[in-house]
């Protein structure tokens, strides 16, 4: 009886120990679970990915889980990836629904640890994406260059002829004119300047004139034509064959002009152009004028000149 009674006390002292024992195990088992989950950012998980290497887009998501887990997040989230033409959109789902998911472009997986940490913050914090941005953390779908409509720059350069059609009796006025020019479809800008002398009459006028304006072309084909304005800087004397009579001014004017504009398509077009400048001042007397008698001393003059310009422009 002795021997067992001795025995089944040994057995129960045994069992005890192994259930403490299991009980340590559990306990242990348990913390190191809980660990391993805060490591991993809970139940921070990879999703679908089309187009996107396994082994790639399970990094990817290893670093986005950990940014979470930096942050003490561990709410269930899903990293989704998927190529959209040369970019990679990465979308990171969010606890306030499918609505509220932050998503931000890339231009490779090699972006990824610029990324993780403004999707895992703007998920966290329920900001936008764009408000995390900082100057030091820009993805290259950020950075993209925005697209404009094409244009064309040119030069325009002349020959032209310059006629007072208002206010004096002259021969043409030979010059010349060059300019910038700017064409967008139908909307051209000018930045030009022209100038010349006249010869061969009792009346000879001196000109040039600088200024801006835009054209409007009536038409999208190799030949258009166009109507086009300006504001300018003009200057202008009359010289009579008695120096007394010279007549000049500088100020501001007007310009309006029509033309045609050939061979548009080409890189060297040809155009052709008839203006008016209208100046907002009239010419006055010369600071040098000899005594005249009263009825032959020069006075006021206001001219309009008229011009046609011939010449090519290069694109």
């Amino acid at each position: 009886m002795f021997g067992l009674e001795a025995v089944r006390a040994r057995w129960v002292r045994g069992a005890s120990r192994c259930g403490v024992c299991a009980v340590l195990a559990l306990a242990l088992l348990l913390v190191a679970e809980h660990a391993l989950a805060d490591e991993s950012g809970s139940g921070c998980t990879l999703g679908a990915h089309p187009g996107i290497d396994d082994l790639e887009a399970q990094t990817s998501a290893d670093v986005v889980c950990h940014e979470l887990a930096r942050r003490g997040d561990v709410a269930p989230r899903q990293l989704r990836l998927g190529r959209l033409g040369g970019r990679i959109l990465m979308s990171l789902s969010s606890s306030d629904g499918p609505g509220a998911d932050r998503h931000i472009f890339v231009n490779g997986l090699d972006e990824v640890p610029t990324a993780a940490p403004r999707l895992a913050e703007a998920v966290v914090e329920r900001r936008a994406v764009e408000d995390t941005q900082e100057v030091d953390n820009v993805v290259g779908g950020e950075s993209r260059s925005p697209k404009v409509k094409a244009g064309q720059l040119g030069i325009k350069a002349g020959l032209l002829g310059a006629l007072p059609v208002v206010g004096a009796a002259t021969t043409a006025a030979p010059g010349a004119s060059v300019s910038i020019h700017y064409r967008a479809r139908r909307l051209g800008i000018d930045a030009q300047a022209r100038g010349g002398i006249g010869a061969g009459s009792t009346t000879i006028l001196k000109h040039f004139a600088a200024g801006v304006g835009a054209h409007y072309y009536f038409g999208d084909g190799d030949v258009a034509p166009f109507a086009g304005a300006g504001l300018a800087l003009l200057v202008y004397k009359l010289e009579h064959e008695n120096d007394s009579r010279s007549l000049s001014t500088t100020g501001l004017g007007t310009y309006a002009e029509v033309g045609v504009e050939a061979l548009r398509t080409h890189r060297l077009a040809l155009t052709a152009s008839v203006r008016a400048d209208i100046p907002m001042f009239e010419l006055q007397p010369g600071a040098g004028a000899r005594y005249e008698p009263v009825d032959r001393r020069p006075s006021s003059q206001y001219i309009v000149p008229l011009s046609l310009m011939v010449g090519v422009l290069l694109h």
